[in-house]
């Protein structure tokens, strides 16, 4: 089963197609989705909201790349899941965030299939 419960997620990519793209998708899969463009953003709402899964991109060009805006996140929210969206270009990034404990992985580009089973995954964690 694919589809969510209206899970609040959010969405951390630095491409606004990309932001646009995933939160379709996740939207149609029945999740609410906020989306910000930069990890320091990303930390920002974490102190004041609670978000059932962060998907974060790992290559991003403005300030922190996904794995500095990994590892703060988990020094500002232990608890949260995150999963990290990445090409292959930074597939080294997301091994090296995968052993400091994120909940999965969508390689982009990605399907519904893929995104909504990574997710389905690691909220079950």
């Amino acid at each position: 089963r694919l589809r969510g419960n209206g899970e609040m997620l959010l969405v951390v990519d630095d491409e606004e197609d990309q932001r646009r793209l995933t939160s379709s998708v996740l939207t149609r899969l029945n999740y609410r989705v906020e989306t910000c463009n930069r990890g320091q953003d990303a930390l920002a709402r974490v102190k004041e909201h609670h978000y059932d899964l962060i998907l974060l991109d790992m290559m991003m060009e403005e300030g922190w790349d996904g794995l500095r805006t990994f590892m703060e996140l988990q020094k500002a929210a232990p608890e949260q899941k995150v999963v990290v969206i990445s090409g292959y270009a930074d597939v080294e990034r997301a091994r090296e965030a995968f052993e400091l404990g994120v909940h999965g992985f969508v390689k982009k580009p990605f399907t519904l299939e893929d995104i909504g089973r990574s997710i389905r995954v690691a909220m079950a964690q």
